[in-house]
C-alpha cells in the first residue's frame, strides 16, 4: 500500500497535488495539510535540476518513494504555481 502504483499513499499524495497545486494557493496551506516538506528545493539543488522548472523560485518536495519518486509544488514567493509529480522512470 505504502510503495505500490496506485497504492493508498501514492492516491492520497495525488489528490493533496491536484487539490493543494492549484495556483495561488498558500504555501503555509500545503504544509498544514501534507507537514513540512522533505526538501525545499533552490536552483542549484539536485531536485531543482531533475526538474529544471522554467518559473518559480523553489520547490517543495515529498517523497513518495525516496527521493527518485516525488510530488513537488512549483512555488514563487509562499504562493504556488502548479504541482507535479517526478519519477525517475526505473
Amino acid at each position: 500500500e505504502v510503495d505500490r502504483w496506485a497504492g493508498r499513499k501514492h492516491e492520497v499524495m495525488s489528490a493533496l497535488g491536484e487539490t493543494l497545486g492549484q495556483a495561488g494557493t498558500q504555501e503555509s496551506e500545503v504544509i498544514r495539510w501534507m507537514g513540512p516538506p522533505d526538501e525545499r528545493a533552490t536552483p542549484g539543488s539536485h531536485s531543482w535540476a531533475a526538474v529544471r522548472p522554467d518559473q518559480g523560485d523553489h520547490l517543495l518536495v515529498y517523497c513518495w518513494r525516496g527521493h527518485h519518486d516525488f510530488l513537488y509544488f512549483l512555488c514563487h514567493k509562499e504562493r504556488v504555481l502548479s504541482s507535479q509529480w517526478w519519477m525517475a522512470g526505473e
